[in-house]
């Protein structure tokens, strides 16, 4: 009855209740049938289903910036920056809700980006050999580059040094106002000691936002962190490093934020120790690597997030992860997926390459459909 005077009333909003009412039908329709299948045991089928309305979700509450792209996204530390590579040769770069272009017109093996987020250092295929392009994000330009095939080059946050491979040890160019005035070898060989000498180590060079440099030294899985301050002795921090990169703490954005309830910070990033099946966490303080370790679900690229939580991906399904609290899965499906957080509030949330290929950004909360969703999702890996 109530609805019957309802709907006499007002036939806009009738519309839209019905409509309402039909959304609501037949998601429960969607939900029920979902449920019959896993009951059934037709995990699969109830598996397809789940991927096909989480992905139509996502797109609903999603921007997309771009497809073809040949690479998944890649954020900066900090994550106020994510570059991904367009037809081989072009860089796309995204800062604060802003989407630029800029073409190397080689094709793009690598790319390192500096801490901030507003240089990168990409390794470039030329001919029969190598460069290092050092790029200015802000500007869109190429500020420098050298005959090198180093995939462990980086370069540092001002944009001000490249470090490399060179004469044995870690080379390193000084720009100022663009233009070199130093090239020297910075860390002699002698400063590392390799566990296999036999086999061929190599360096990789992550800089902080102070342009201090965690150097990795080693192979197979199996290297030597050491840190080098400006000015004074370089020192080991790790030995037994399983992957040769630091990963920096991020600010969570919003849509982080909402999921869980977040301590204050506690290190400045993690780095994976152990070996295959073994892996660990440990904590990187400014001056020291924690002896105490975490447990690991896998080795693949994660993001840290500055409270000690850990966004990772594994597979299509984006999860927080927590060594205390486990494993908390994100209604999402993705190839790939970053953090991002921008300046601004509207910039602040997920950039991803969906299954399609297309490249799409995600700031709003999840509703609690796809949380609904995920949840019969989860009860599919019980």
């Amino acid at each position: 009855m109530i609805r019957d005077i309802f709907l006499r009333s007002s036939p806009g909003l009738a519309l839209l209740f019905l409509l309402f009412f039909a959304e609501c039908s037949g998601r429960d329709r969607k939900f029920q049938q979902i449920q019959d299948l896993i009951q059934a045991g037709n995990r699969q089928e109830a598996e397809d289903m789940i991927k096909a309305e989480l992905l139509e979700e996502n797109r609903k509450h999603a921007k997309e910036f771009d497809d073809g792209s040949l690479e998944a996204p890649l954020a900066s530390p900090g994550a106020r920056t994510a570059v991904w590579v367009k037809g081989e040769s072009k860089l796309v770069i995204l800062r604060n809700g802003k989407r630029n272009e800029v073409s190397l017109g080689r094709r793009i093996k690598n790319i390192q980006l500096a801490p901030g987020g507003k240089f990168a250092l990409i390794l470039v295929i030329e001919g029969q050999g190598c460069k290092l392009a050092a790029v200015d994000l802000l500007e869109r330009e190429v500020i420098h580059e050298i005959s090198s095939c180093d995939p462990g080059a980086a370069i540092t946050g001002d944009g001000q040094e490249i470090l490399y491979s060179a004469q044995g040890g870690v080379g390193r160019i000084h720009l100022k106002n663009r233009e070199k005035t130093v090239e020297d070898v910075l860390l002699e060989k002698s400063s590392f000691a390799a566990h296999y000498p036999k086999l061929t180590n190599r360096y990789y060079v992550v800089p902080d936002a102070q342009n201090h440099l965690y150097v990795f030294f080693g192979s197979a899985g199996m290297y030597k962190m050491y840190l080098f301050v400006s000015g004074q002795n370089i020192s080991m921090l790790k030995d037994g490093a399983a992957r040769p990169q630091v990963y920096f703490a991020d600010p969570e954005p919003e849509l982080i934020k909402s999921e869980a309830k977040l301590p204050e910070r506690e290190a400045l990033g993690v780095i994976f120790t152990g070996s295959a099946g073994k892996y660990r966490l440990a904590s990187v303080f400014a001056d020291r690597v924690s002896d105490e370790t975490l447990p690991a679900p896998t080795i693949d690229p994660i993001q840290m997030l500055a409270s000690g939580r850990i966004f990772y991906l594994n597979g299509e399904t984006p999860a927080l992860y927590h060594p205390v609290t486990g494993r908390k899965n994100l209604p999402m499906r993705a190839r790939d997926a970053v953090i991002l957080y921008g300046e601004d509030p509207e910039d602040q949330g997920i950039l991803y390459q969906d299954l399609d290929g297309s490249i799409r950004f995600r700031r709003e909360a999840f509703t609690e459909w796809e949380k609904k969703i995920q949840g019969l999702a989860d009860r599919l890996t019980r």
